[in-house]
């Protein structure tokens, strides 16, 4: 975490109690220990002692930790104050940027990226941050445009090559895509997104068992990740075996019940079974969760 404590004074000889707790609350504002750092700098918020610069410190010491506990709400509300106190401080804007791309708030999110960029264009994922932002919105020029950017910076940061591919795939351009996937995973060989993503394409491009292979990989590194399990059921299903898609979308359904893509795609193989009542139940459901999730699955249209 961010600690940039203003010494007040360069001698301080038997301090008395108050001020021992004091810096017991900022050792704790500043740790890693997110309920603690949350309870530490809060108690220096309630005691309205710190001058601006310190405040600043602690409210963007707490957002950080509310980011680690997912809690994005909150750590937005937190740089907040420290934009407000310090309107120029580019990390604030950055991480709030990040929020703001977390929450689904993609056009806040490149206007913070903005002002952060305008003060510090040094620094690559700030750019890459943007360029997800910009891909979300449907500005995929642009998107291309800061992950050039960032990879201009540091060539050797595979997740802006991931995030690129993601943006040529939602452009259509799939072969640029999948060189992106490709050049990602040499740089990190245990990048288990990018191999999600990989395979995804190459199912896209109807070569079924290199993705299968690409899925495969992806799931021995971290199989817990239910999107790779609901992207190679709908590749088994693609490929006509029900049997090992419905396995795929059982295991999705296990890390999560309700997974509404999961659903959906566990009701085509049952469908493709011949299991029409338990279909019918399963894509109810799964429509009933998210009314248009058979339109974000592409793979088994």
């Amino acid at each position: 975490m961010r600690l940039e404590l203003v010494v007040l004074a360069s001698v301080m000889l038997a301090a008395p109690a108050a001020a021992q707790s004091r810096q017991q609350n900022w050792e704790r504002c500043a740790g890693n220990d997110q309920e603690a750092s949350i309870s530490g700098c809060t108690a220096l918020i309630r005691a309205g002692e710190e001058v601006e610069f310190n405040l600043a410190n602690v409210y963007y010491n707490r957002a950080i930790a509310y980011i680690g506990k997912g809690d994005f709400d909150r750590a937005i509300l937190d740089f907040d104050q420290v934009i407000t106190l310090n309107p120029r401080d580019p990390d604030a804007l950055f991480n709030r940027g990040n929020a703001y791309n977390v929450t689904g708030k993609f056009a806040r999110a490149v206007r913070d990226l903005d002002r952060s960029l305008a003060i510090d264009a040094t620094k690559p994922q700030r750019f890459m941050a943007r360029g997800i932002a910009h891909n979300r919105l449907g500005e995929h020029d642009l998107a291309v445009k800061d992950f050039d950017s960032g990879i201009a910076l540091d060539p050797g940061f595979a997740p802006l090559y991931n995030n690129r591919g993601n943006t040529y795939k939602d452009k259509g351009d799939l072969a640029r895509a999948l060189e992106d996937f490709d050049h990602a995973i040499m740089l990190n060989p245990h990048y288990a997104i990018a191999m999600d993503n990989r395979g995804f394409v190459l199912a896209m491009q109807g070569e079924y068992d290199r993705a299968i292979d690409s899925f495969d990989q992806s799931i021995a590194i971290n199989a817990s990740s239910v999107v790779v399990y609901d992207d190679r059921g709908a590749t088994w299903l693609r490929k006509g075996d029900a049997d090992r898609a419905l396995a795929d979308f059982e295991a999705a359904l296990k890390l999560n019940p309700r997974r509404a893509s999961s659903l959906y795609g566990r009701g085509l193989a049952k469908r493709a079974k011949g299991d029409a009542k338990g279909a019918e139940t399963d894509i109810a459901e799964a429509t009933r969760l998210q009314p248009d999730v058979a339109a974000t699955m592409p793979l088994v249209r």
